[in-house]
Order: C-alpha cells, then sequence, then structure tokens
C-alpha cells in the first residue's frame, strides 16, 4: 500500500513538473509569435500570457478560460472580459491554494504585471472585496480599464464555498497619463 501511494505522489509530481515545464515554453512561444499558444497537443486551453505578482518567482500563466482544466494548471482568463494586453477590464480567476494562494499577502499599491503579445501593462492594487459568487459586477467593462483577480475565501478553506475574493487593479499611468506598457 505505501508503494501505491509513493508511486501515485511520484506520478502526480512528475506530471505537475512536465505540465510546468510546457507552460513555461507555451508562454514563451506566446510572447515570441504574438499569439496564444497550446502547452501540449491536443490541449483545450492556450497560454495568453503571464501575471507577474510581487514577490520572488511569483509568474503565473494566464490560461484560456476559467474552467477547471485551465485553473488546474494556472490562472484563468474569465470569458468575457477584456483579453490580457487588450484596453478594457481584464478578469482573471485562480484557486486560492494553488496559482492565487499569494493573493491574500497583496497590499494598496502593490504592483502586478500583465506580460501578453502586445506588451506588459503595470497595475497598481487599490482594493480587495470578499463577495458572494453570484455577483458578477466584479468583471464588468463598466468598471473601466484595468485588471480583475478572483479566487475563492476563505484562504486556506478546504472545501469550496459561495464567497469570492476580489482584488482590483488600476493601470500605473506613465508621465504622459497613459499606461505603462513595454
Amino acid at each position: 500500500t505505501g508503494l501505491g501511494l509513493f508511486g501515485g505522489q511520484l506520478y502526480l509530481d512528475v506530471k505537475a513538473r512536465l505540465a510546468d515545464h510546457l507552460l513555461a515554453r507555451a508562454l514563451a512561444a506566446t510572447l515570441d509569435e504574438g499569439r496564444p499558444q497550446r502547452p501540449w497537443p491536443g490541449a483545450d486551453l492556450k497560454v495568453l500570457g503571464a501575471l507577474e505578482l510581487p514577490g520572488p518567482g511569483l509568474v503565473r500563466p494566464v490560461l484560456s478560460g476559467a474552467g477547471g482544466g485551465s485553473l488546474a494548471f494556472g490562472a484563468g482568463h474569465v470569458s468575457g472580459s477584456a483579453l490580457p494586453g487588450q484596453r478594457g477590464r481584464c478578469a482573471i480567476a485562480g484557486h486560492r491554494d494553488r496559482a492565487f494562494r499569494c493573493l491574500s499577502e497583496l497590499i494598496l499599491g502593490d504592483e502586478v504585471k500583465l506580460r501578453a503579445p502586445g506588451g506588459t501593462r503595470s497595475f497598481k492594487v487599490v482594493g480587495h472585496s470578499v463577495v458572494d459568487e453570484s455577483e458578477t459586477w466584479v468583471t464588468e467593462p463598466l468598471l473601466g480599464d484595468g485588471l480583475t483577480l478572483i479566487t475563492c475565501w476563505p484562504f486556506g478553506g478546504l472545501r469550496p464555498g459561495p464567497k469570492r475574493y476580489v482584488v482590483f487593479c488600476e493601470p500605473i499611468p506613465d508621465p504622459d497619463g497613459a499606461s505603462t506598457e513595454t
């Protein structure tokens, strides 16, 4: 039984490391070629860009869709919101115990970067809120140009719940008043 459990865990670890490698390769190709790439043949998701959060090594691939398939591997773009790299309100979701575990550590004023084929946009954390999962206004374009990060609440919870932790970010203006892009 012990060998079976060890073997199963070893298989999952190897699979996770391989997925991380393939996602990193697809991210590089997405940024180099200027269009979203599939991380492996037959994948039902694409890498759209990367989210850079404060802290060493906190880069998360942003994948197409915010369903279970995407969120198992990283952060997912919420359909209907602006795509990474485009003007408008881009919403990205991630699991509280995986890709977005670090959201609880973001504070007002922290810088978050969103890399996409069109360049890198910088944002500043301007607020956070706990809302019911039915409150879809958090992804509405009416909120203007910006970035919304969404995960489950409470952090450290063991079961899915009806609450979401939402971080609101606004573009960091350059000296000329436009958002920073490189």
